[in-house]
């Protein structure tokens, strides 16, 4: 099956090379289902929160908070649709009602790390749902019954699909989203082993693309 999507002339190869994890993005918020006057609260901003949370601005939440280490990459969530930062090292769920006056009614996962699902679903409202994007390959554990006392609602997302794909490039041509800030840094081919050591340790980089003969 033919699973390719034109780019116009409009947006840009860079651009282009975006569409994936927005589309990763894309599918974790439809996941959710509605978006529309909730109060989110995106744990990680790296590409795919970052994603997270402009699908969730584009989409009508009341309030979006992101939840982030790096100062780097949490200033660049602003760009993205947050509407209020909360540091990662310290108590999320505190910063989040000091900032909306609300418990999370909406959390998006999006760092894969052991522990934060057990967090998550301990700063969740009652009737809240949880989506987890972030890819954890190591075995996790949370409590059940305090799920089951608030009555929460735990999804896991992953991939995309052609129609994401076609959405985002179609509302990149219209310029209704602008992911450009996402990319930090453009590499040559020759620079790329350089690169990959510096990502061990790294500084604030959130998309490097690597451009053949840059």
């Amino acid at each position: 099956m033919n699973q390719a999507v034109r780019l116009p002339d409009s947006v840009s190869w860079h651009e282009g090379a975006l569409v994936e994890p927005l589309a990763v993005s894309l599918h974790a918020v439809r996941l959710a289902g509605r978006v529309e006057g909730k109060n989110v609260l995106v744990i990680g901003a790296g590409a795919i929160g970052l994603g997270v949370a402009l699908w969730c601005n584009f989409f009508g939440a009341r309030q979006v908070i992101v939840s982030e280490r790096d100062r780097g990459r949490a200033r660049r969530a602003l760009e993205f649709g947050a509407t209020g930062l909360a540091d990662a090292g310290a108590d999320a769920g505190v910063q989040f009602k000091q900032l909306t006056g609300s418990t999370p009614e909406l959390i998006f996962e999006c760092v894969g790390t052991p522990g934060l699902l057990s967090q998550c679903l301990d700063m969740a409202a009652f009737g809240a749902e949880v989506v987890v994007v972030g890819f954890c390959m190591q075995p996790d554990t949370f409590v059940p019954a305090l799920a089951m006392l608030k009555e929460l609602t735990l999804k896991f997302a992953i991939g995309n699909n052609k129609s994401d794909f076609q959405f985002i490039v179609d509302m990149m041509a219209a310029n209704r989203i602008d992911a450009r800030p996402m990319i930090t840094d453009v590499v040559s081919l020759e620079e790329l082993p350089k690169t990959f050591e510096a990502l061990r340790t790294p500084a604030g980089q959130c998309k490097v693309l690597v451009e053949p003969g840059f």
